[in-house]
């Protein structure tokens, strides 16, 4: 049985003190390393149930390293949890982005990507497009189904993937140098929206043409094709830059047949031939007429669609043709059309791709550099030598 209730003494009424005062003396006490530790604080704030002044606290802590910075984050998602008013994301987003810095493609990237996800879900949506965005471009170098599984974890919770696609492929687009515009490219496919994204893929396209990755822009034209490029409205710039690499590669067709096509000798008939060795070189001669004609016909008609086809990029007032473009672009257009024209004996085409370069309509001369400009001149003075040649046979 319980001892009857004691009146405590007076010594201790003098010594009891308030919980701030023994806080004060226990700051006041202690080594320089426990007082410089961002723990001491947070312990003082909970030991007075001030959880106002706490939130508002941790915010202006910096976090020296990772761990201090999960647990602030942690923390501070506790707190906001229970209704704090004071704090606000600004932990969690500090955790989540030295996660995005440090996470390596070679080192459970996975697992890292899970998380920036999961912490990404309770920031507003700017700031978790921005730092999911920086995910994968850090994580650009794995291979497409990498990728994509990295896509469907930010699908999975429900983060807003139009968004994050296009700001890692326009990050990409400008760090980058080009070097991994296809990446771009497929990231920015990821979103299965071709038609809010469509103006950022083609800019990535242009990159590759500008910087003589053609092999590159076929397949990404092939990629926007089969994510129905054709059937978005004013898909102009995709179908000019479609038109030029057509362009390329029909002017290389027309190269290989040119290359491959040259005259033969028609033998000449003696007198001293037999009948037999007569007709055997008469029926070779007349093959080789017409292969000639053939082939000169197959060269016409090649140079004739090379012509089309850049007579519509040169006239096109698509955004993807800009300064960047037109100076590499038009160069090679207009010497491959002009080499084509003259080539299969059309130089009255080669002539009016001369007029539509200096046209002052659309001002694209400006364009050619010294060195192009001299052989745009040496080709337009070759053709008119051959119009009058060909004028003076009739």
């Amino acid at each position: 049985m319980m001892g009857a209730r004691e009146t405590l003494p007076d010594s201790f009424w003098k010594q009891n003190q308030p919980v701030e005062n023994l806080l004060q003396k226990a700051a006041a006490g202690g080594n320089s390393q426990e007082k410089k530790t961002i723990f001491r604080k947070i312990q003082e704030f909970l030991i007075l149930d001030d959880l106002e002044s706490l939130g508002s606290h941790i915010e202006t802590i910096e976090a020296t390293n990772k761990h201090q910075a999960r647990f602030l984050a942690h923390l501070s998602t506790v707190l906001q949890s229970i209704g704090v008013g004071s704090v606000t994301t600004a932990c969690l987003e500090n955790y989540t982005r030295i996660i995005v810095t440090a996470v390596d493609p070679d080192t459970r990237p996975h697992e890292d990507a899970m998380l920036v996800a999961h912490y990404c879900r309770l920031l507003d949506e700017e700031a978790a497009s921005g730092l999911y965005s920086q995910l994968l471009v850090n994580l650009s170098c794995m291979n497409q189904i990498h990728r994509q599984k990295l896509i469907d974890l930010a699908n999975e919770a429900g983060l807003c993937i139009s968004s994050i696609t296009k700001q890692a492929a326009v990050s990409m687009q400008q760090t980058k140098s080009g070097e991994t515009d296809l990446d771009a490219l497929e990231i920015l496919l990821a979103n299965k929206d071709l038609s809010s994204s469509f103006n950022i893929a083609c800019s990535l396209i242009k990159n590759m043409i500008v910087m003589r990755k053609d092999e590159a822009a076929r397949i990404a034209v092939k990629k926007m094709e089969e994510a129905g490029a054709d059937d978005i409205k004013k898909n102009e710039p995709f179908v000019a830059i479609r038109a030029h690499l057509e362009a390329m590669d029909m002017f290389s067709k027309w190269s290989r047949l040119f290359n491959s096509s040259t005259p033969e000798d028609i033998q000449e008939i003696t007198s001293g031939l037999t009948f037999v060795q007569r007709v055997s070189i008469e029926t070779r001669n007349e093959q080789k007429r017409s292969d000639m004609l053939k082939a000169a016909r197959e060269l016409q008609s090649i140079a004739t669609r090379i012509d089309q086809k850049v007579v519509q990029i040169l006239t096109s007032n698509a955004e993807w043709f800009d300064n960047d473009a037109k100076s590499v672009i038009i160069p090679l257009l207009v010497v491959a059309s002009m080499k084509a024209q003259l080539g299969s004996n059309l130089p009255e085409k080669a002539i009016k791709t001369v007029n539509l370069l200096m046209s002052s309509k659309f001002g694209l001369f400006q364009f050619l550099n010294t060195q192009t400009a001299r052989s745009v001149l040496d080709l337009a003075a070759e053709a008119n030598s051959m119009i009058l040649v060909n004028k003076n046979k009739k």
